[in-house]
């Protein structure tokens, strides 16, 4: 099959610099080896290779097909330009994950996929018998760090019982999946706390990639099958051995309170 004809769209706050960037995938990801939204990346081209190939590989064919895929790389938080230029990237796309289509005429198969650490957060929850708020975008940096100063003026110290209704009260008051993602951080002063939560971001990120993939991969063989239906969350997902992989190592501990 040809080289992945890729297109990386990355929003403020992601690992990558903000932009758009194209050409071939393993030269776009060169240099972040074993970054979880790299793997996460070839795992998704791998299997689209396959599903390209299964569907468009016809016996004596000229030429290979071609695959052209769309990454949309997002972040936990953002800024005002990166929330909108998420909402244009994710209009194109029905469901949270991944969208795709075949031209058996140009025997080329597109595809949108989105990488969102939010979506990992709020899939978790999910997986915890958590509500989970309806917001896909990601967070705004200003209020992030605003909800992440108030919650550790008021609520680190607190025994963990009193935790969650502490976080409701604070004033700008956390989304819930920011609350759950603070209230599973470290409580501890020893180090300052917005460091604590985005080292748990990291873990979050690593212990959810393999099943976030997964879950990417079933939302492109569902739309390439014909069903409309998109894929909006875990939950929309009915196979245990997905949402086993997607849980990983990853838990909502309660968390202990230490000085």
């Amino acid at each position: 099959m040809n080289l992945t004809e890729a297109t990386i769209i990355s929003v403020a706050g992601s690992v990558h610099q903000p932009g758009q960037r194209s050409g071939d995938l393993t030269e776009l990801l060169r240099g972040n080896a074993g970054a979880p939204f790299t793997t996460f990346a070839l795992a998704v081209d791998a299997a689209l290779r396959g599903i390209a190939a299964d569907k468009l590989c016809a016996d004596g064919a000229a030429s290979p097909p071609t695959l052209d895929v769309t990454f949309v790389e997002l972040a936990l938080m953002t800024d005002e330009a990166g929330r909108a230029a998420t909402r244009e990237a994710l209009s194109r796309v029905a469901g949270a994950y991944a969208d795709a289509s075949i031209d058996p005429g140009e025997r080329r198969l597109s595809a949108t996929v989105v990488w969102s650490p939010r979506q990992m957060l709020q899939d978790q929850m999910a997986l915890a018998g958590m509500p989970v708020p309806a917001d896909p975008l990601p967070l705004l940096r200003a209020d992030f760090d605003a909800m992440v100063k108030a919650y550790a003026e008021t609520a680190l110290t607190l025994p963990p019982d009193e935790k969650a209704a502490a976080a409701e009260r604070l004033s700008p008051a956390p989304p819930a999946d920011l609350a759950a993602l603070m209230i599973a951080s470290p409580q501890t002063r020893r180090l300052p706390f917005d460091s604590s939560v985005l080292a748990t971001t990291e873990r979050l990120i690593a212990a959810s990639q393999p099943g976030y993939a997964a879950v990417t991969i079933l939302a492109v063989e569902r739309a390439l099958g014909g069903d409309a239906t998109p894929v909006g969350g875990i939950l929309d997902i009915d196979d245990d051995a997905v949402r086993s992989l997607y849980r990983g190592d990853w838990t909502f501990n309660k968390p202990t309170t230490t000085k």
